[in-house]
């Protein structure tokens, strides 16, 4: 019997001893380098973004008195910011092997990354034991 070091059925994620299985993609352990959490924040150019193209056109609206390209720049910036927030930033799990590293699972939650980070830390750690 395979000793379990992360499992999450709902994720399709089952780290045993000997294989990792993420997304319906096996990996085995033996081969397995690395492993790397990392946070995606590509996210932020999103309110850079509104930053360069909604101040502008709403101060150039304030200083002409017009009121709807004032408008149209507010309601940008708020707009652009909302969806920056609701993105949010993305945590992925990178495997390494002698081919190379691969991205294996992304996640906005960033205990799920680790934790992920974390079984697979484990598995490769018992395997080199053995």
């Amino acid at each position: 019997m395979e000793k379990v070091y992360y499992q999450d059925e709902t994720l399709g994620i089952s780290i045993t001893e000997v294989r990792a299985t993420i997304g319906g993609t096996m990996y085995p352990v033996a081969n397995i380098t690395s492993v790397r959490v990392t946070k995606d924040c590509s996210f932020q150019q999103y309110a850079l973004l509104a930053a360069v193209v909604g101040l502008p056109v709403s101060w150039m609206g304030y200083a002409a008195q017009n009121y709807p390209a004032m408008g149209l720049g507010v309601v940008w910036v708020a707009l652009m910011v909302t969806v920056s927030k609701w993105i949010g930033p993305r945590f992925e799990v990178a495997i390494g092997a002698a081919g190379g590293e691969r991205p294996a699972y992304r996640t906005r939650y960033r205990d799920v990354a680790t934790k992920i980070g974390e079984g697979l830390n484990m598995a490769i750690i018992e395997r080199g034991r053995r």
